[in-house]
């Protein structure tokens, strides 16, 4: 362990924002000798007293753990607003934990995950007594635990009763995105469902699960139907026909919860049943047991290279991850990884900002994979929550859950002043995807003080970001209806619908001329440049070029990533296509594509891809 990275329990602690009632603890846990190490988010009540029982929160797993993350971390605290000792995880394989959801034996993984959790729980809050909240699979893991140890309480939202059923939805999901492609989906094959893999493996083994089947030991239970959903009692009434006190209720609010990652809503009704419900089957402790738990920031991680497929033999490397509150109050939050001697200091550090709402992880897990890659060969890297995001709580309930932040470049220099401090002299590199290449950009253009060698932007979508603007495709809409008419025009098929007046003329036509409206508006807008440029700086006009101009002077290096059939680089390259062959030609901005990938790289050999491409030119620029 480096000296460097040893943080004090203060440190690491974060005060809930606008809240005296509770502090905010990221920890580690059940490491070396039980496997690799999980990842969790105590929350501790700090107003006396606190109750007899602590929760433990099972979160779902794949896209709907990611969508689900602002709102279980808002169950969290209100729990512990109402003293409650509540941990929420991480399980292996997935979110900040260690593993791959590639590796064997998921099924069983997830579930010692959860006695990891509930043990490391009992150390943390001297609590005996557990309650256990799980949603979707994860309530279904609740409830399989809860069959085999004394539970407290049982509250399972929305579970999936059936493992079968489950997957049969994956699959689902996975036809759905590839309908398109007219790719089948093989009995052998494994499921691609949102971007995350599901092994044909993990599917028969989830297909094994089934509530019905088993009798949970919990003096009481609670189930949360979404209220949106056609009544199903069927399990209540099998667990009371075995003798069990089960309760069932309507929740508000699962689809808002379970939305997109930037369009979600926090369930507060629903929490607020569910606390309720609690606190009226759990006592107030006046003399709770004093906690004897040490709090564990850093953990030894054991990482194999990222590919699709690949074999569990390969060779792991091991790497440190730490976490680090930093900002204003200790109020950002990220992950830093690393290689386990200081090879590190001699390379720049790189910083992952958020792509959109998506907290520290990344989309389906990248900015973890890209962490861990990264650490291996050598090089510190910060996979950071920008304010509002994740785990960076703002105060302001208003500013919660933006991906264009206000307060990016803030952010940005606020973790690069943070990471000086174990290394005064230290270079850094920014990386973002969507809302994280803008906020790179922006971070570049605004910081020329900082030792910033490279900003590396991953299918930006936007290159100034203004309210009103959609956040499904915050550039104009244009950008992306262009390209794909331009796709479509080397397809036979497409030129067939056309003539049988399967597409709107009218819509064709009115692309069409706001393609040459944009073209005139960027050829006048170089025209005023030369002919007043401090009257166009004043008029407020945007200008690319000389904003890409501008950040090759204060980095060495611009590095654009797309998709190939993304619309961010017509976009750049409309507005602003003299700068970039200028600055191409002088090697300070280079352009790279990853074919058959979508804006997120959502389908595992892309995000393989991608993964390949930034090794290869981090290793090169730096390593040689």
């Amino acid at each position: 362990m480096h000296p460097s990275m040893l943080m004090t329990d203060t440190d690491t602690k974060l005060p809930d924002a606008g809240h005296a009632a509770l502090i905010r603890t990221p920890c580690y846990f059940g490491g070396d000798s039980e496997g690799d190490a999980l990842f969790g988010w105590y929350h501790q009540p700090t107003q006396s007293p606190q109750r007899r029982s602590a929760v433990l929160i099972c979160p779902p797993i794949g896209h709907e753990y990611v969508h689900s993350h602002r709102s279980m971390r808002h169950l969290a605290d209100h729990l512990a607003m109402q003293g409650f000792p509540t941990l929420r995880f991480d399980y292996h394989g997935s979110g900040d934990s260690g593993g791959l959801n590639q590796d064997p034996d998921r099924v069983a993984a997830w579930l010692q995950s959860v006695r990891r959790a509930i043990s490391a729980l009992r150390a943390r809050s001297g609590c005996v007594d557990i309650d256990l909240i799980g949603l979707r699979l994860g309530a279904t893991f609740a409830g399989m635990i809860a069959a085999e140890q004394d539970i407290h309480s049982l509250v399972l939202w929305e579970p999936c009763i059936q493992g079968r059923r489950f997957v049969r939805e994956l699959k689902a999901l996975h036809l759905t995105a590839t309908a398109h492609t007219g790719e089948q989906l093989d009995e052998a094959d494994d499921i691609e469902s949102a971007g995350f893999v599901i092994t044909q493996q993990t599917a028969q083994d989830l297909g094994k699960l089934n509530l019905k089947d088993i009798q949970p030991r919990a003096r009481q239970i609670l189930l949360c139907q979404r209220d949106d959903a056609v009544d199903d009692t069927s399990l209540r009434n099998t667990w009371v026909e075995q003798g069990l006190v089960v309760e069932q209720i309507k929740v508000a609010g699962y689809l808002d919860m379970m939305a997109e990652t930037h369009f979600t809503i926090v369930p507060t009704e629903g929490i607020e049943q569910i606390a309720s419900w609690l606190g009226a089957h759990s006592a107030l402790d006046n003399n709770p047991n004093v906690s004897v738990f040490e709090n564990c920031t850093e953990a030894r991680m054991h990482y194999r290279d990222y590919a699709p497929g690949q074999n569990t033999n390969t060779p792991t490397v091991d790497i440190t991850e730490h976490c680090l509150c930093f900002g204003e109050a200790n109020s950002l939050f990220g992950i830093a990884s690393q290689p386990l001697d200081d090879r590190w200091r001699k390379h720049p550090t790189i910083i992952l900002l958020n792509s959109g709402s998506v907290h520290h992880i990344g989309p389906h897990r990248l900015y973890v994979f890209l962490s861990r890659q990264f650490a291996q060969m050598g090089f510190r890297v910060l996979r950071m929550d920008m304010a509002g995001i994740g785990d960076s709580v703002v105060t302001d309930p208003a500013a919660e859950n933006h991906p264009y932040t206000k307060t990016a470049t803030h952010d940005a220099r606020a973790a690069m002043t943070a990471l000086k401090q174990t290394q005064a002299d230290t270079r850094f590199v920014l990386m973002g995807l969507c809302s994280g290449a803008y906020a790179s950009f922006h971070a570049g253009l605004d910081i020329p003080d900082e030792p910033i060698v490279e900003s590396l932007l991953i299918n930006p979508l936007t290159f100034y970001w203004k309210e009103g603007m959609s956040l499904a495709i915050p550039s104009e809409a244009h950008y992306r209806q262009w390209n794909d008419y331009m796709s479509s025009m080397r397809k036979l098929d497409k030129w067939l619908k056309l003539l049988k007046g399967g597409v709107s003329i009218k819509e064709i036509i009115h692309t069409v001329a706001e393609r040459v409206r944009i073209l005139i508006s960027v050829k006048l807008g170089e025209l005023k440049k030369r002919l007043g440029p401090k009257q166009a700086a004043k008029d407020g006009e945007k200008d690319l070029a000389g904003d890409l101009y501008t950040l090759a002077e204060h980095v060495k290096q611009i590095t654009f990533i797309f998709s190939e059939n993304d619309p961010g680089y017509d976009l750049l390259t409309t507005n602003a296509k003299g700068a970039v062959n200028k600055l191409t030609k002088q090697h300070q901005l280079s352009i790279d594509f990853v074919s058959n990938a979508d804006h997120t790289f959502s389908k595992n050999k892309a995000r393989a891809v991608v993964i390949d491409k930034l090794t290869r030119h981090i290793a090169q620029r730096y390593m040689v």
